[in-house]
């Protein structure tokens, strides 16, 4: 990549790009938030940072697995294993979510 040479006006341009798109990127993120967060509440008992904490596991997990199918060569069918435990999970959550709700 070349080393491109912005100069004052052009670290404007971008800051004042930046600046424009930031408030309705920052609705679109606490909009994904709280999607997220009230998918993830189970019930009073149940912290929801036990549950954002599972779910960066599981996502973590996922990372992990394709980092190493990659790394080593590996069979690609090996990610059908986090991928499906992923799925169960976030179904067992959502399930006991309406039941307790």
């Amino acid at each position: 990549m070349k080393n491109i040479k912005l100069g004052f006006w052009g670290f404007l341009v971008i800051l004042g790009f930046l600046y424009l798109i930031s408030e309705p990127l920052g609705k679109m993120a606490a909009g994904i938030f709280l999607l997220l967060d009230r998918s993830l509440y189970v019930s009073v008992a149940a912290s929801p940072v036990t549950m954002w904490t599972i779910l960066g596991m599981l996502v973590g997990l996922i990372f992990g697995t394709y980092v190493s199918v990659k790394k080593y060569n590996l069979e690609n069918r090996i990610m059908v294993l986090p991928i499906g435990l992923m799925v169960v999970i976030i179904n067992l959550i959502l399930l006991t979510s309406y039941l307790f709700a």
